[in-house]
């Protein structure tokens, strides 16, 4: 299996200088929870900027506004794009507002880009619609989604363990990570999607997901 050989004997940093990346995070967390994964990339031999926004007082296209300030201030010619949750959608939004973008690949992890049944099903009721906010605005509802502009190679790691917050919302009745279904992150677009032994917050925690982005990061493929 690719990601038993990735975690295990990661390949090392390629010739030349350090390739950038920057990591976005998703609902109800901020940047500073990125810095494990970050510094495993950073250890992978990569320069890796954090963004910040607020995943539920702003709406996905609005944090994409700011994440392209951000990019346009790094004045770099190459940047790889990597997001966890609901950072998928920010990044989507990014792509299709803006045509300056550096080129480089796109990671996410556990990205809903078809939109969530959980986010649905949790701002149906009055204590939960402030939990959920704008992020469903063009976003977690599903309903008008962003459409996928350019020719980036594109790669998507899910989870198929099933303990995270669903659970106590009556779960949801397919594969999924804990919050997102595995149908939920599937696009046409993607040339790579891998699932993982992971749940929903493993995918970015874990130890093998840093190895497995350094590699599609620097080829965009895995190893078979």
């Amino acid at each position: 299996m690719p990601w038993g050989r990735s975690f295990l004997f990661p390949d090392r940093k390629p010739e030349g200088p350090p390739e950038d990346v920057i990591l976005v995070h998703g609902i109800w967390m901020n940047s500073l929870e990125l810095l494990p994964f970050g510094l495993r990339l950073k250890g992978h031999g990569f320069r890796v900027t954090y963004f910040n926004y607020h995943s539920i007082l702003g709406t996905p296209a609005q944090a994409a506004e700011q994440l392209h300030g951000l990019i346009r201030s790094l004045k770099v010619e190459r940047l790889h794009y990597v997001a966890h949750s609901l950072g998928g959608l920010v990044l989507m939004h990014l792509f299709e507002q803006f045509g300056d973008l550096p080129p480089g690949r796109v990671l996410m992890l556990g990205s809903p880009v078809g939109g969530s049944r959980l986010a649905r099903r949790i701002a149906a009721s009055a204590i939960g619609r402030p939990l959920i906010g704008k992020s469903l605005e063009r976003g977690l509802s599903g309903e008008v989604l962003p459409a996928w502009r350019g020719e980036r190679e594109w790669a998507m790691f899910t989870g198929d363990r099933p303990f995270g917050i669903a659970t106590l919302f009556g779960g949801l009745g397919e594969a999924n990570d804990g919050a997102v279904t595995i149908e939920e992150t599937r696009h046409p677009a993607q040339k790579v999607h891998l699932t993982l032994p992971l749940n929903h917050l493993g995918l970015l925690y874990s130890s093998i997901t840093p190895a497995l982005t350094a590699e599609f990061l620097w080829s965009g493929t895995l190893r078979g």
